[in-house]
């Protein structure tokens, strides 16, 4: 049968464009010349290998989402976007971690870090940076992981503490130099600086290490001769913004902590070099794969496109490998991880920056088990979300994924007065450096009215404890889950507990059955508002680019921008 010309040619054309656009949506432009360079990287993952649902900070329309598209994330579906963009380019692609990532869930958790290990080690990264929450692992185990690790793990602010000098450690070293394509590449690692207020290792420091780490981009760019310097951090977005107009001769900081999605690459002028710094960021809990290719030459970097591919579990598939390794994994602890204790009536969130409905829950949890006035919580942003409906033993681990005991203490009402004055200024400190966090405690049994437009110390105005005014020379029971106020020298009768965090929020659940949990007057205005989300998250969404993006109906999310002769970024979707 002979087919008409006619046809033949509208086939091809069909195919052609079928194949052009595969390229431009899943890489680099089929009418421009491939990167001399493409970075891959994951952040804060938090241990989730398996998918969840996960609501970001102010997503009213969350719920009617997640059951249209499903569950995100899953360290098997971000192997198939991984491979598949590797593949594109394998002679001259880095693969990278910024940290949060080895802790978090309850499997990888209870196997010591372990199970996230060995899945990078089987995708092959490049190398990592640890985050703030790997530390909570105690250092037996992490110095095991940092050995585990088939990659090298960076750290240029990693200091031993009694000597004042750099730690040394298997496989942790401040940098590398790696080489692809014809580029050398230096990598350099800064984890989290505030390290010594949020992990108990008081045998390390940390800090920012501005000099030190400067030496090293120096060495760097001198004796090493390399083309491109990406620092790869653990300080977060707004940090990583003061950090790249403090050290000179950084190109591209790949960031992590506070859980950005930088839709739009952030660009911040280095006066001592004359040119723009990239800054890149792709949210959390595996939700986002990021890629950024570079154009380089003498100059530096010339061009870039990132990429940010988003991990639906209804549009990827899982890659079967590294799924049948966490089947596995899971495998002994998938009866008791199944089993559902009750129901929730409201979604069930972490991320908000007073407080949040799952937090709110687990505090009202255990101070009910606890029968202490007042209860304060770690108030971290990871965390899965819970729909409506059934909640699993997994569920609460994955809001408490820490089988930590629970400590009792007195404090007086004038220094929980102090306490909380400081964790207020600390959320709305504009000195990003210095910020540790930067969400509210969560807390049970308190009521605070605050006025933000006062200066520090004067903004709690009220503070409500049992229906009554706080008294300042009253002593006030605590229960701390995931703190350290058991160390300050202002707490009395400090006792250390049997009961395990999450145990005895699965046992509240079980009692009562059905739970639910809103925003409430636990922490209000002056105007008797209930705080809740940022107050300034619609600029924080301006400032990233995520109002420059539908994010009901975008595949990938695509930023392309160049450098112009004077080294500034000119930016172009």
């Amino acid at each position: 049968m002979t087919v008409p010309f006619r046809r033949t040619r509208l086939v091809f054309q069909l195919l052609f464009l079928a194949a052009s656009l595969a390229i431009i949506i899943n890489g680099y432009s089929a009418s421009s010349q491939p990167p001399d360079i493409r970075i891959l990287w994951t952040n804060d993952t938090h241990g989730y290998l398996s998918p969840l649902y996960h609501r970001e900070e102010g997503d009213d329309r969350f719920v009617e989402r997640a059951k249209r598209e499903g569950r995100v994330g899953g360290f098997a579906h971000i192997a198939t976007i991984i491979k598949r963009q590797r593949a594109e380019l394998q002679d001259r692609t880095l693969l990278l971690d910024s940290g949060d990532t080895w802790h978090g869930t309850v499997v990888p958790v209870r196997l010591g870090g372990t199970p996230v290990v060995e899945l990078m080690n089987t995708l092959g990264y490049d190398a990592m940076v640890p985050g703030n929450v790997d530390f909570f692992y105690d250092q037996e185990t992490l110095e095991n992981l940092f050995s585990a690790a088939e990659f090298p793990v960076l750290m240029a602010n990693f200091y031993d503490a009694e000597w004042g000098e750099r730690a040394e450690l298997s496989n942790v070293k401040p940098y590398i130099v790696r080489q692809f394509n014809g580029i050398k590449v230096g990598i350099v690692g800064m984890t989290y600086h505030w390290m010594s207020k949020v992990a108990d290792h008081p045998q390390w420091s940390f800090g920012l290490r501005v000099a030190e780490v400067q030496d090293d981009i120096d060495h760097l760019r001198t004796s090493e001769n390399v083309d491109l310097v990406i620092l790869l951090s653990h300080m977060g977005w707004k940090a990583d913004r003061r950090y790249a107009e403090m050290v000179n001769g950084i190109d591209v900081i790949v960031g992590a902590h506070t859980h950005d999605i930088l839709y739009r690459p952030t660009t911040v002028y280095n006066e001592a070099s004359g040119r723009d710094v990239l800054i890149v960021q792709c949210g959390s809990h595996g939700k986002l794969v990021g890629q950024l290719d570079l154009r380089i030459d003498e100059r530096g970097v010339t061009a870039y496109e990132q990429t940010l591919f988003p991990v639906n579990t209804r549009e990827v598939a899982p890659d079967p490998q590294i799924a049948r390794t966490i089947e596995k994994l899971r495998a002994p602890y998938k009866a008791e991880l199944e089993r559902v204790i009750g129901e929730t009536g409201t979604v069930l969130y972490r991320q908000g920056t007073w407080q949040s409905t799952a937090d709110n829950l687990v505090t009202d949890a255990l101070r009910a088990r606890t029968l202490q006035d007042v209860v304060i919580k770690q108030p971290g942003r990871y965390g899965a979300t819970i729909l409506p409906g059934p909640i699993t033993v997994e569920d609460v681990y994955n809001l408490v994924p820490a089988e930590s005991r629970i400590f009792h203490m007195k404090f007086s009402g004038l220094q929980l007065r102090s306490m909380f004055e400081g964790a207020v200024d600390n959320v709305i400190t504009e000195d990003a450096l210095q910020q540790i966090g930067g969400y509210m405690w969560r807390f049970s049994g308190l009521e605070l009215t605050v006025d933000l437009s006062k200066p520090y110390p004067n903004r709690i105005q009220k503070i409500i404890v049992d229906s009554k005014p706080i008294g300042d020379d009253t002593l006030y029971s605590l229960a701390e889950f995931d703190m350290f106020f058991r160390n300050s020298p202002e707490a009395v009768e400090v006792t250390e507990t049997e009961k395990i965090g999450p145990r005895e929020v699965i046992a509240y659940i079980e009692e009562l059955g059905r739970v639910s949990a809103e925003p409430d007057r636990r922490i209000t205005d002056q105007q008797g508002n209930r705080m809740t989300d940022h107050p300034h998250l619609r600029e924080t969404w301006e400032a990233t680019g995520q109002n420059e993006f539908d994010l009901n109906s975008s595949r990938v999310f695509k930023y392309e921008g160049r450098f112009d002769t004077s080294g500034r970024v000119v930016k172009r979707l």
